[in-house]
């Protein structure tokens, strides 16, 4: 027989029928009861843990490393905002624009201070227009009857001048109002006026465009449209270039690329468009170091910048970058089944809500994927919407919006991405080195969809009704990072339903309500099929502090606490709770939480509270708190703790072994 597997054998039975104590040979003590102080954890390199943060974090909770070796607040790096935006000081970016938008007519791109025209008109009566040998020459205001479309004889409409064009020549356009509707079709031409805020091209029919482009390679340069239709139209051409082009005041659409079209949108301002400024009916948008603002509301409630829609066949591109999106009273760019990009963008100055509608900042829905990069989103109801769709955030800024009626209160916020849980449909994003800062309501929430958040920072949520948190994620897969939640109102970190993983972060400073002010919650919820889906929440090395009512409120869920601290828990509102770490449940838990390395200090009632609850709890400590381990019945269920390893408690120099305590306290509430 094998020596070995005999001792092992005989040294189990032993235990059990005698107990240790009393058998001839015991099995080895653990290496830590000798290397380390009593609640210290020995570590593999032999190093002691105590209760806490990890002894060799490269940066605390809330912070990020960077290349230099240094560590820095969650957010934006401060040397990254991008051109044409600035450090804030605290953990985003501001865009560098005039206090408000511009009057009309004139426009400002970030990086810019004072509003300007959209084009110098230059001297005479061409003004900087390149001339050529086969250049076309349209003056309105020429009267001798004889055009030719030379200098001397200018032709006196636009559509004059493109019929008798070369393919590829210039069509010089003279100050003046030109009231016709004009068409580009068979040759590639360019049409290029002295400057947009002194020649107009004024579109008469209601239904069409001023200006319908057929042809690719066309461009069109300083100019303005205008008048009762579209302003232009780009049918299955590609690509067509607006350049210092002002297009205002128009009946229908300011800008749309149909078909296979391709529309090139430069240096230019749309402005009081109807409806939408720039839309794609299944051609691409490439909007640069342009401004679009103030877009008309109809009576079918629709004012967006940016538009596309998914009753248009095939997948489009739209990308925007370096601009400046600004008054718009509905979604500012709104997109389905598109590919988005979003580059050094300032979103700002959105108007109201329009009857029950919400003004978003970006909307992207049904099988888009949106990478939005060095932008800024300011006072929105809610900055940013991902639904059935995925997400990439990198370099963010939300700031600041207006608070809805509570009963719009789940549309109001930060962001926001969402699946469809009823129908199946996904939604992935990244959060990615972002500020969310002083937002209506939510700051980020995550419903249904799998989400991985980096080195961001949310500060100042406000809690207008409901459950709204800094973060929260219903029946979603969430993974946080090196995230600060500072300063926030309701709760910190919220989950319902949820698998939840969250290190290196810094939770702290909930501004309490009338029921809650927990810095971390995280229960069931009641599902499809009236199916209850329980959470799961890890943390590890986090920090949770200044919370109000409880630090960590485990509701019939179960979590795992490793080497956090939680610190700082006070009363609720009404001057009661105020425990450290609370477990709470009314039915019978088969799989336990953890508190391993787990520090909790200065909570003003309970450190650690078990109510009908399964926990083990190992190598943890509760310091200066009113009560140290309490654990109770809940109803009719009764407690379960497993001391895996020795615990901690006392008060300055006092340190003794913890023991489970049941003073008869109220438990919290189950919250649902």
């Amino acid at each position: 027989m094998n020596v070995r597997l005999f001792r092992a054998a005989s040294i189990r039975l032993c235990a059990l029928v005698l107990g240790v104590s009393g058998c001839s040979e015991s099995p080895p003590k653990k290496p830590q009861a000798e290397a380390c102080p009593t609640g210290h954890l020995t570590r593999d390199d032999g190093k002691c843990q105590p209760p806490g943060l990890p002894i060799d974090m490269e940066c605390p909770p809330g912070q990020v490393p960077t290349n230099a070796g240094a560590c820095r607040t969650a957010g934006v790096p401060p040397e990254e905002c991008g051109d044409g935006f600035e450090f804030d000081g605290v953990a985003g970016c501001i865009p560098i624009l005039p206090a408000k938008p511009c009057p009309f007519g004139l426009m400002a791109i970030p990086g810019e201070t004072a509003c300007r025209e959209i084009a110098p008109c230059g001297t005479g009566t061409w003004g900087d227009i390149p001339i050529e040998p086969n250049t076309q020459f349209v003056d309105i205001g020429y009267a001798g009857g004889d055009s030719d479309g030379t200098q001397a004889k200018p032709w006196t409409t636009i559509q004059a001048g493109v019929n008798a064009a070369e393919k590829g020549a210039i069509i010089a356009v003279a100050a003046g109002e030109y009231v016709e509707d004009v068409s580009l079709s068979f040759k590639r031409k360019r049409i290029w006026g002295r400057c947009p805020s002194m020649v107009s091209i004024h579109g008469t029919n209601p239904s069409g465009a001023a200006l319908e482009v057929y042809i690719s390679d066309t461009e069109v340069h300083n100019l303005a449209l205008t008048g009762s239709g579209l302003g232009a139209r780009i049918h299955n051409a590609s690509p067509v270039t607006f350049d210092h082009v002002w297009v205002h005041d128009t009946g229908l659409w300011g800008f749309t690329s149909d078909g296979y079209a391709d529309l090139i949108l430069r240096n230019s301002l749309v402005e009081k468009t109807g409806e939408i400024g720039v839309a794609s009916r299944g051609g691409d948008i490439h909007a640069e170091n342009s401004v679009v603002r103030d877009i008309t509301v109809f009576e079918s409630n629709v004012a967006f910048g940016f538009y596309h829609d998914e009753t248009t066949p095939g997948r489009v591109t739209i990308s925007i970058v370096g601009s400046a999106l600004e008054l718009n009273h509905r979604n500012t760019v709104s997109v389905l089944n598109t590919d988005l990009v979003m580059e050094r963008v300032a979103i700002r100055e959105g108007g109201p809500a329009i009857g029950l509608d919400v003004w978003f900042g970006i909307v992207a829905e049904k099988g888009s994927a949106a990478q939005v990069r060095q932008t800024t989103v300011e006072g929105s109801h809610g900055a940013i919407f991902v639904g059935e769709s995925d997400a990439v955030l990198d370099r963010v800024t939300l700031r600041g919006g207006e608070v809805l009626p509570t009963s719009f209160g789940s549309y109001s916020g930060g962001i926001l991405i969402s699946a469809d849980v009823l129908n199946g449909g996904s939604a992935t994003g990244q959060i990615l080195n972002s500020a969310v800062i002083d937002a209506p309501q939510f700051g980020v929430a995550v419903l249904g969809a799998e989400v991985q958040m980096e080195g961001t920072f949310i500060t100042g949520s406000v809690a207008a009704g409901g459950h709204e948190s800094a973060l929260d994620a219903e029946r979603s897969k969430l993974t946080v990072n090196r995230c600060a939640l500072i300063d926030n109102s309701h709760f910190g970190l919220s989950t319902e339903g949820a698998e939840v993983i969250v290190t290196s972060t810094l939770i702290s400073g909930v501004k309490g309500t009338i029921d809650a002010g927990e810095c971390v919650t995280t229960r069931k919820v009641l599902g499809p099929g009236s199916l209850e889906e329980s959470s799961h929440l890890t943390m590890r090395a986090c920090q949770i502090e200044n919370c109000e009512q409880s630090g960590v409120f485990v509701s019939e869920s179960t979590a795992v606490l490793e080497n956090c601290v939680v610190s700082n828990v006070n009363p609720d509102v009404q001057g009661t709770f105020g425990d450290g770490i609370v477990l709470i449940s009314d039915e019978q838990q088969t799989e336990p939480s953890v508190l391993s390395g787990t520090l909790v200090q200065d909570a003003a009632r309970a450190g650690v509270g078990v109510y009908g609850s399964n926990v083990e709890i190992g190598y943890s400590s509760v310091r200066c708190s009113g009560f140290d381990l309490v654990a109770e019945r809940y109803g009719n269920i009764d407690y379960s703790i497993d001391k895996a390893g020795d615990n901690v408690c006392g008060c300055n120099n006092e340190t003794e072994l913890c023991r489970v305590q049941s003073p008869g306290i109220a438990a919290p509430q189950i919250e649902n």
